[in-house]
């Protein structure tokens, strides 16, 4: 091959460097291990001016341009409670040092070599961008140490991978558990004066293999589709967007609370007369709450409104409704319906004769002047107790206070499915958000 099309081919460095390698080296008057030690003492060696805090601004121009891209390679962990996000990223940059650049022919033929490259002053040789997290829990400086490929020209390839994490705000929180979580993460040069500019290529965020799997046993996973990034000179804004794994909550919590609350319904069905109907009612709606103090560690601790809080804790409320239906029934049914009403089979008793007459007569006409003196004492209450009083002056029946049972089992049954369906209507739209931020901005 001609020299070229041999040191042309490290454009394309990705796809060419094992041909342009084999190309070059084929025909090395020195071993490469030479050559590349020739290389890196001429550009950096004690007797160069090499200076790593320099930037290699180029003649007539006022910046570097560094070319970023980011791989997406997997969730690590999503901490709701610390309110952080660990994400495994591939963070890839190009720049031109030209103080790095030598000729081939030259020095034995190598066109590239390795340097240490960090951001930490005391292990790198050469000049690196000072790119960082603005939300950083954690620094990039703390990601594992990478070489960086120096290329003949100048050009400086270097790439880094390990965890990435950041502080979020976690915007769609509301929606638990069918939410999609939304962590923007801002990478920016973390220097006050900057001498150079990031060049973003069409796609800067890529999503690799390894997601495109979706990993079965996490509790998260990424939604590409809703993953966005705002591209700036000096800064690229990445949103990831993550939805959970609601099933394990939906049978957890939101099936067992639907289908207990749907069972206190059953107290409507219970004969008054049936002593463990008020006890029926008590004791589903305990098992509500007790399943909501044993899930209580699964649900996100926050100043907003949960839409599965609202669900629960609406359930309660019907439950509750049902148990003070049934005290209600028991008082009208042992206080205010009259005995002959209880029981329209029990048999009349008969006429007891003329003393025994005479004597009911007498008792029948002292209990209502006593009634009647009790009326008068308590007149000056009727206009408070004014919708009570109208309770206590129907003429309650036995068949009555079933009547009221069925029209509370279905009013009950209808209400509660209205409200099912119109918490699932509002779910994706459920509490406030941000537009810069929120999934549903994508």
């Amino acid at each position: 091959a001609s020299d070229a099309s041999c040191y042309d081919s490290w454009i394309d460095f990705n796809t060419q460097v094992p041909v342009f390698s084999q190309c070059c080296y084929s025909y090395s008057p020195v071993s490469t291990t030479v050559c590349e030690q020739e290389v890196q003492l001429l550009a950096t060696g004690d007797d160069s001016d090499y200076n790593i805090n320099i930037p290699p601004v180029p003649v007539n121009e006022t910046a570097v341009n560094v070319a970023l891209s980011i791989d997406y390679f997997a969730l690590t962990n999503i901490d709701i409670f610390e309110g952080t996000t660990e994400v495994f990223l591939g963070i890839f940059m190009r720049w031109k040092d030209e103080r790095l650049a030598w000729d081939p022919k030259e020095h034995g033929g190598c066109a590239f070599t390795n340097y240490k490259a960090s951001t930490d002053p005391e292990l790198t040789n050469i000049w690196v961008p000072s790119l960082d997290l603005r939300n950083r829990f954690d620094s990039l400086q703390n990601l594992p140490a990478a070489e960086g490929t120096v290329l003949f020209d100048g050009t400086v390839i270097w790439r880094r991978f390990g965890g990435v994490k950041g502080i979020c705000l976690f915007d769609g929180l509301e929606r638990f558990p069918y939410d999609e979580l939304a962590c923007p993460f801002y990478f920016e040069n973390s220097q006050t004066f900057t001498l150079y500019n990031f060049d973003f290529p069409e796609e800067v965020l890529r999503f690799t293999e390894l997601e495109a799997g979706e990993r079965k046993y996490q509790e998260f996973t990424v939604v590409p589709e809703h993953t966005r990034t705002n591209k700036r000179d000096q800064r690229l804004d990445i949103v990831f967007c993550f939805k959970r794994s609601s099933n394990f909550y939906v049978n957890k919590l939101i099936v067992p609370t639907i289908l207990f609350t749907i069972l206190t319904f059953g107290s409507f069905l219970l004969d008054q007369r049936v002593g463990e109907r008020l006890g029926f009612g008590v004791s589903t709606l305990l098992v509500i709450v007790a399943q909501s103090i044993l899930t209580i560690d699964l649900l996100p601790v926050t100043k907003e409104r949960l839409w599965v809080n609202v669900l629960t804790q609406g359930s309660q409320y019907f439950a509750i409704a049902v148990v003070l239906q049934s005290l209600l029934v028991a008082y009208l049914y042992y206080t205010l319906v009259e005995p002959s009403d209880v029981d329209n089979n029990s048999n009349k008793s008969e006429s007891l004769g003329d003393e025994t007459s005479g004597n009911e007569e007498e008792h029948v006409t002292l209990v209502n002047g006593c009634a009647e003196n009790f009326d008068n004492e308590n007149e000056n209450m009727e206009g408070r107790n004014s919708f009570w009083s109208k309770v206590k002056n129907i003429h309650w029946t036995a068949e009555s206070i079933k009547m009221m049972d069925r029209l509370c089992f279905f009013l009950f049954t209808i209400s509660y499915f209205i409200f099912i369906v119109v918490m699932y209507a509002i779910r994706d739209t459920f509490g406030d958000y941000n537009p810069l931020l929120s999934c549903k901005g994508a």
